[in-house]
Order: structure tokens, then sequence, then C-alpha cells
């Protein structure tokens, strides 16, 4: 989600340039593929501020990190490009990559355990770090997530965005 303020008409993909990559430069990242659904609401979170919502299918976008400039045009009223970063690293539970290489995250073995400890939670919400299929709950098929992204040794470079 993006909030600008609002914005004079509706803003297309045109208004957006979106690449991916894992590496420490982000000049180096390639096109990112194009969002499948853009969803505009005005007034959100609040008057004077439209939202805009942006889709990606389940899995367009795995274990490497996601650039999102907003460009700088009427449309958008930005008088100078924004531009933000989102990492993604499938079964890291936000552990701090404890045993991960110095500046990398990483799915280590303390991501099942925390994992397997967590198993059988009934109620995971949006905002659990265990629930990777996002169906609620914590469970054996969680853990298998983390298990078989523990042994394809998932690895994505950390970021320092530029100025």
């Amino acid at each position: 989600m993006i909030d600008l303020a609002s914005i004079p008409g509706s803003l297309s993909l045109l208004d957006f340039q979106f690449r991916v990559g894992n590496t420490a430069d982000p000049a180096t990242w390639a096109a990112a593929p194009a969002p499948y659904e853009v969803f505009f609401q005005n007034g959100a979170p609040a008057d004077g501020m439209d939202r805009v919502m942006l889709y990606w299918r389940d899995g367009a976008i795995r274990n490497q990190w996601l650039q999102i400039k907003v460009l700088a045009n009427a449309r958008t009223r930005l008088t100078a490009p924004d531009v933000f970063y989102f990492g993604n690293l499938v079964a890291e539970t936000g552990n701090g990559s404890i045993g991960a290489a110095p500046g990398t995250a990483a799915v280590t073995v303390h991501d099942a355990v925390r994992t397997r400890a967590a198993l059988g939670r009934r109620a995971a919400g949006i905002t659990s770090s265990f629930d990777f299929n996002r169906d609620g709950r914590v469970d054996v098929r969680d853990y298998a997530l983390v298990l078989a992204t523990l042994r394809r040794r998932s690895v994505l470079q950390l970021l320092t965005a530029p100025a």
C-alpha cells in the first residue's frame, strides 16, 4: 500500500517503476513482474489522502528485494521520486538471522526450531511470523516449508537503501 496526498485523477502502472534483486546494489536489479492488480481508494486512510494498493501473484517475488519507485509527475504530485524497498525471504521468522553470514538474512536452524515450537496455533493472525502459507494456522505444512527452505540454503543480501 502506498498513501499519497490527494491525487487529481487516477494513477496507472506508468506512474511506478518496479525492480527486483538480491544484491546490495539496486542498480544491478532486473525489472520486476508487473502487479496483476492495482486498486485505488480515494479518501483513505484519511481525508486528503488516497491509497494505492498493488497486488502480485503468490510466488511472483520470492527471496529477493522489491524496489518500488513512485515517479514524480503531475498525477502523483511528487516533486521527486519516492523510492522504498520490501524484502522477502520465505520461512525466515524475523529472528535476526541467527547463524547467518554477516550482511545477510538466511533461513537457519533457529527458524525451524521457532516454527516447530509454534506448531498447533489454531488462530495465527496475519502478523504471525510462522504461518508462511497464510492459511490462518501454524501446522506441519509451515514446518515442512521451513525445512525445505533450510535445505536450499536461501539467503537474502541485506540492503542499505541509497540516499
